[in-house]
């Protein structure tokens, strides 16, 4: 999800006097498989700064499009939670593309000069090489669906996001702001006592 998204959605869900710690409270179910994608994608970023597989390996790819499957896997089971649907349409989409082109997400380059301007894109693509292995090309397929909508500085930190990521964080903003709003169950057991 994009950052800018949540930090809004944590400031607008306080706003409208909602609590941080609903969150930890939330009816989320299988929080454990949170752990499997962020550790594939850790391992998948390892396996490619050592060296060890190359983006265009089928191993590389296939630790990826895991990853975002078991996140699908996880909202599926949490679908009732407000935004959950958005959140896997979002996913969805996101699948789609990883596995139309082989397990990475390709960016589009006019995107990344958009976002951090020609010197900054230089820049970006010297501290971060394996970039150039991943931007739109002509062998790219549904490269609409890939990394194509830049968001530039000053409206956020300066990223460029594919049409699912946007999909995800709307519908994480709505899950945010509705947790943080509803009463957790230590305060509906409270309110049931009072009673």
């Amino acid at each position: 999800m994009i950052v800018e998204v949540i930090l809004t959605a944590l400031l607008l869900g306080w706003v409208l006097k909602g609590r941080l710690t609903r969150l930890a409270d939330a009816p989320i179910r299988y929080a454990w498989m949170i752990f499997v994608p962020l550790g594939l994608a850790i391992a998948s970023r390892a396996l490619n700064c050592s060296h060890a597989v190359s983006f265009s390996s089928p191993i590389y790819g296939a630790v990826n499009v895991l990853g975002l499957a078991t996140w699908c896997v996880f909202v599926v089971a949490n679908r009732r939670i407000p935004g959950a649907k958005l959140i896997l349409a979002g996913l969805l989409v996101n699948l789609l593309a990883l596995a139309a082109n082989g397990g990475t997400m390709p960016v589009s380059y006019d995107s990344v000069i958009i976002t951090y301007g020609k010197e900054g894109a230089r820049h970006w693509m010297a501290v971060f090489p394996f970039v150039k292995d991943m931007l739109i090309g002509p062998s790219t397929r549904l490269s609409f669906l890939c990394d194509v909508v830049p968001i530039p500085r000053p409206f956020s930190l300066g990223c460029v996001y594919s049409v699912g990521d946007v999909i995800t964080s709307i519908g994480g903003f709505i899950a945010i702001v509705a947790l943080m709003r509803a009463p957790s169950r230590s305060e509906r057991k409270q309110a049931q006592g009072a009673a």
